[in-house]
């Protein structure tokens, strides 16, 4: 399994070019439409629905 390198919505931001606000936008609204409460349950979709390289 691969070890996953969490980050912040600011180091996030950095690496590509947009603000944190937008960050946390796109989060949010992938997680309302999968239906998961956080972020884990977000990354854990992902991974069953193989989008994890």
């Amino acid at each position: 399994m691969k070890k996953l390198n969490p980050m912040t919505d600011d180091e996030i931001a950095a690496r590509i070019s947009v603000s944190p606000f937008t960050v946390k936008t796109h989060a949010v609204r992938a997680m309302t439409k999968v239906g998961a409460r956080d972020r884990a349950q977000l990354v854990s979709f992902t991974f069953r629905a193989g989008l994890y390289p």
